[in-house]
């Protein structure tokens, strides 16, 4: 325990098994794992949702419920009962631990710690479920509690359970800015906890900050809440922004891609705190995600270094069309089986494994433009005997307007059958997710411009062959290679993929984010539906159909000049380099 440094606070961790909601939990899950791998001094702290993650049932129409299973850790995790409290509306509220060991490959282990209010308290009603459930939007309050026991619990809990060596906090989203507060109840002064403090934001959508009333965040933290005039000089406003909170309180802020980085500048132009925002480019856990055969290719070509030093794969160059081929054909035939086999799977025709399949998945939010593909039929159904589609997806139990895009898909589904092969597979997991992120040909990826901060699905399926047709927004935009790494990384046009429609340029922050966006907004949607028609029409299908060796090659270089760069162990080893490290250095005594 004491040699566990680091404190990495996230509201979620996508672990197999384990209750999650999506790509930040995918995202810190990765993380922990590759901390586990690479033997780093980290403690990582989350909630425990009992209710476990919601399960998605689709009517015949594609409306979306939502059905809670229960979470039981028993048996799986360690407990450790009450082993400290946080102060909600004047009462203690207790908080438990259940820790989950991440072992690495060399044998390390990471402690996941899952808190929970569950048993401890004598207001049985409600204080034992402020963990019950991911992401209660809809009532701020229960959302305002949580981020309580994740920020000031989170920090008591680590002190409380030994880890006395930790000193630096890092939030992985404002859900933990609170942890800050305490930070300066500890040491004394806002400077004093900057230095103990960094903070990484994930989004360029306001409507996914959490910003609480003042008169809430008064009633809930009472005491633990700063004056009004003292906010307004941290955050420049008087209620709780936690975004702008855990920015003002960090000695330094991240975006998750150099685009995503200056987006957030510009949203948070009027920040009085503001300071330079750098950037740390999302990553996955490459042997979470490639498949098996494609790991002993990876094995055979590096001598298994690649596990501990992902950039060894820019040797992926070195095989040859076929060994891409094969081990790729695996993975379109176990998709292939799944879709067929699988009753999750709805569909309005059989799989063809002769035809070009394209694979949507993620959270169905409008931003993400689920159904561009459907924008003009007539085009569609031509390309329909050589394509087919597989989507998946959850909405936020909250999200109607999600909700109603998936029924649109299934729609389109009702009136293409025989005509265009869709899929929608039920219930979205990380089971799914392998499927489609290894079995497709193509990864389809077209939100709307700068609302997509580096969106990590594409890079899992980079890493398993699979070109990119995508909106350059986030992660895919071409970046130059950087010192270790020797290739550009990116959407490189007919090299690693596709794009659709243009490269994003300062002036569309004030045109695509300003109050007069939905116009542009509208007038990119048009031509870019009518690039991601031109472009599988007359490039990436005939290239499919008639010169596979040349598409090989596409696969090849989709994942040498991107596997190597977008992984979690690239990814935390830069943390540290960039924001722990320097923080960790003892300071001479004064």
């Amino acid at each position: 325990m004491k040699d566990v440094r680091v404190g990495y606070y996230s509201a979620e961790f996508g672990i197999e098994g384990l209750p999650f909601g999506g790509g930040l939990g995918i995202l810190a899950g990765d993380a922990t794992k590759s901390f586990a791998d690479l033997g780093l001094p980290v403690a990582c702290v989350g909630l425990l949702y009992g209710k476990g993650p919601f399960h998605q049932k689709l009517s015949h129409d594609g409306w979306q419920t939502e059905e809670y299973h229960g979470f039981d850790p028993t048996g799986r995790m360690v407990y450790h009962p009450k082993i400290t409290s946080v102060p909600i509306e004047g009462r203690n509220v207790g908080i438990s631990a259940w820790i989950l060991p991440i072992t690495g490959i060399t044998g390390k282990v990471v402690p996941l710690i899952y808190l929970d209010t569950n048993g401890n308290n004598d207001d049985r009603d409600y204080d034992d479920r402020i963990c019950d459930v991911l992401y209660p939007s809809e009532h701020l309050y229960h959302r305002l509690t949580q981020e309580q026991v994740l920020g000031k619990g989170g920090l008591k809990s680590l002190d409380a359970l030994g880890y006395k060596d930790i000193k630096v906090h890092h939030a992985n989203e404002g859900h933990a800015a609170l942890a800050g507060l305490e930070l300066i109840a500890r040491y004394g002064s806002i400077e004093e906890a900057r230095n103990h403090f960094v903070f990484t934001t994930h989004t360029p959508v306001p409507a996914g900050l959490d910003i609480f009333p003042r008169q809430l965040a008064e009633q809930v933290l009472r005491e633990g809440m700063p004056s009004a005039d003292y906010m307004k000089k941290l955050t420049g406003a008087y209620d709780l922004n936690m975004a702008r909170l855990a920015m003002a309180l960090s000695s330094q802020a991240f975006g998750v891609s150099p685009l995503h980085a200056e987006v957030s500048r510009y949203m948070f132009a009027d920040f009085p705190n503001m300071k330079e925002l750098y950037s740390v480019d999302n990553g996955v856990h490459l042997a979470t995600w490639t498949s098996p055969q494609i790991q002993r290719l990876y094995d055979n070509l590096t001598n298994r270094e690649w596990r501990l030093n992902p950039e060894k794969l820019e040797r992926i160059l070195e095989l040859s069309e076929y060994q891409v081929l094969n081990a790729h054909g695996a993975s379109r035939k176990n998709l292939g089986h799944f879709l067929a086999n699988n009753p999750r799977a709805r569909s309005n025709s059989h799989y063809d494994p002769h035809k070009l399949t394209i694979g949507f998945a993620r959270r169905f939010a409008t931003y993400k433009q689920a159904t561009l593909i459907f924008e003009d039929i007539d085009r569609l159904v031509k390309l329909g005997q050589d394509v087919q589609f597989v989507f998946a997806g959850k909405s936020h139990p909250s999200d109607e307007p999600g909700k109603r895009v998936i029924q649109q898909v299934f729609r389109h589904m009702d009136e293409l059958k025989g005509k265009v092969a869709i899929w929608f597979i039920e219930d979205y997991d990380m089971q799914v997710a392998k499927y489609l992120v290894r079995g497709v040909d193509v990864w389809l990826n077209n939100p709307e411009r700068l609302l997509e901060a580096s969106g990590t699905s594409g890079m899992k399926a980079a890493a398993n062959f699979v070109p990119q047709l995508s909106i350059l927004d986030g992660w895919s935009v071409p970046q130059e290679p950087v010192s270790g790494y020797t290739l550009p990384k990116g959407l490189i046009e007919g090299v690693t993929g596709w794009a659709i429609g243009r490269l994003p340029g300062r002036q569309d922050f004030v045109e695509l984010l300003g109050p007069d966006g939905g116009k542009k907004r509208d007038e990119d949607r048009k031509i870019d539906t009518s690039d991601l028609y031109g472009k599988l029409e007359s490039v990436i299908v005939p290239l499919f159909k008639n010169d596979k060796k040349a598409w090989a090659r596409v696969m090849r270089a989709a994942a040498a000049h991107n596997a190597p760069w977008f992984n979690s162990h690239r990814m935390v080893k830069q943390y540290f380099e960039q924001a722990y490290n320097p923080l960790l250095e003892e300071k001479p005594a004064a």
